[in-house]
């Protein structure tokens, strides 16, 4: 869709466009809560005492999200698609080691050479493509250009680091969900935040998209507002994922956006498919495969280095249990 809106030219202001998508966000998780327990019951939960804490709970979140959507727009300004799209594997890997981390939960070695295969996939895939002209100033002769570089680099990986870390956060607040509380409460309390934060940030940056609304007509078009949709029900299906899930997988998962995006782009703008496209398709959904494989088969299958874990006793004694796993 974004896509189809730069050929047609339609310019679509992206703080408009963010605030918009948070908002829609707020109106799909409140509608659901509404749906799910009833009028009375959901406008009894949203002016609790536990919805106010939830507003403050997911405050970190909300802002990391608020600077990786606002770095998004400044790196793909400031730097070729390239190397953005090379900087930006590394994120599979930091989640995977943050997540870690934060758990206590050891990743087998079949699982981290599977996301390393995932990486070498979108790395192989973009070291082909030529680099575009960026907005930055790389050019120069005075040597300015190379410190620019070293900054913009720093900004995409801090813009990898907001989104692990609020991947992550995001993910422990709603694995701490009480039994009888509804994921829509969070989802709503975090969505909430997230308007307020972003509005700031926006208007600070573009206060003439909100002094003049007429000049934004193009954000209310219908291709503009399908957009906002999609997203929106991206948002709140990522939440679900955390929740029943892991970051780990949600990233793995989400590598196959590029073979997925290949496709269609096929079949929809008659975009060709090279051989190296073929051959980083087929690393990254075997990585995304190998991640997926049951424990049991892995441990069957593969030698003890790939899936002996130092201090996960489930995994280390996995030869004790080779009658039960079989």
């Amino acid at each position: 869709l974004l896509h189809i809106s730069g050929k047609r030219q339609e310019q679509v202001n992206p703080s408009i466009l963010v605030v918009m998508v948070e908002s829609c966000k707020v109106m799909m998780s409140v509608g659901s809560l509404l749906f799910e327990s009833g009028v009375a019951n959901a406008l009894a939960q949203l002016a609790s005492s536990r919805f106010a804490v939830l507003l403050r709970q997911y405050f970190p979140a909300a802002v990391l999200y608020a600077a990786y959507n606002n770095l998004m727009f400044l790196n793909l300004k400031n730097i070729s698609p390239t190397p953005f799209m090379l900087l930006r594997s590394s994120k599979l890997l930091m989640v995977a080691v943050v997540w870690q981390r934060w758990f206590d939960t050891p990743i087998s070695r079949t699982r981290i050479m599977s996301m390393v295969l995932i990486c070498a996939g979108i790395i192989f895939n973009n070291l082909g493509k030529e680099p575009t002209a960026s907005g930055s100033s790389a050019g120069d002769d005075d040597g300015g250009g190379n410190f620019q570089d070293i900054v913009n680099i720093m900004l995409v990986i801090v813009q990898m680091a907001c989104t692990v870390g609020a991947s992550v956060y995001n993910e422990s607040c709603l694995k701490g969900t009480k039994r009888d509380e509804s994921i829509h409460l969070h989802n709503a309390s975090l969505y909430l935040t997230s308007i307020a934060i972003n509005f700031v940030l926006a208007y600070s940056r573009d206060p003439e998209a909100f002094a003049s609304p007429s000049s934004n007509s193009e954000a209310f078009t219908a291709l503009s507002l399908s957009i906002v949709f999609f997203y929106s029900i991206g948002g709140i299906a990522t939440s679900f994922v955390l929740k029943h899930v892991d970051s780990v997988s949600k990233d793995v998962t989400g590598a196959l956006e590029m073979p997925i995006s290949a496709v269609i782009s096929y079949f929809l703008f008659d975009i060709g498919i090279t051989l190296r496209l073929v051959a980083s398709i087929f690393m990254v959904t075997s990585g995304t495969a190998i991640y997926a494989m049951d424990d049991r088969f892995s441990k069957r299958y593969l030698p003890p280095f790939f899936t002996v874990v130092k201090g996960d006793a489930n995994i280390a004694n996995h030869e004790d249990n080779n009658k039960d796993q079989v």
